[in-house]
This record gives structure tokens, sequence and C-alpha cells, in this order.
């Protein structure tokens, strides 16, 4: 197992611990040429999960990011965050709502 691997393994199993198991989501961690990319997906009312020190949830209808309301989401509707180096942007079915550098 290279150290990227590793590290990556980590990554997702310390994503995982902090999801909210009343509702699905999932994380792919990867890492190459030295930068790592983690992706969670996830979905229904009451998710919740953190990923690299961010913070996402789906509340009452809405999708929330760092404490921060980004307006209503539908039942259904597939959220990604991607986190890539500085790079943190978050979709809805596609469509970037967040995009920022850390």
């Amino acid at each position: 197992m290279t150290n990227g691997t590793f590290l990556a393994a980590i990554l997702a199993l310390a994503a995982l611990a902090s999801c909210d198991h009343s509702s699905y989501s999932m994380v792919k961690t990867s890492s190459a040429n030295g930068t790592t990319r983690t992706e969670a997906k996830m979905y229904g009312e009451g998710a919740s999960l953190s990923v690299d020190g961010d913070a996402l949830e789906i509340r009452a209808g809405e999708l929330w990011f760092n404490g921060k309301s980004l307006g209503p989401i539908q039942s259904g509707q597939d959220v990604r965050f991607v986190v890539e180096g500085s790079l943190r942007e978050l979709t809805v079915d596609g469509a970037v709502r967040s995009t920022v550098g850390k």
C-alpha cells in the first residue's frame, strides 16, 4: 500500500465517520500527482456530511454549507461536493451552487 493510498483510505474513513447515518451519503477519495481529491455525494432530508473541515447539510428543504443557506433543494436531488487542493465545488444535479478556495 502506498502512502497516497493509505492517506486516501484514512480520509475516506474519517469522512464516513462524520456522516449522519439517518440518510445515505458516500465519500470517494483518491490521490494523484501529490494532489488529494475528495468527492462526497449526499441526498435526503437530514443528510449531513463533513469533508475536510467543511460542513454540508440538507435541512428543512434547504442546502446548507458551513452554516450558510445555499437555497432550496428538492427531494432526490443529487448533491456533490468536490475538494481538490484548495478548490471546493458544490453542485446540485450538476449545476454549481458554490465554488470557493481555501
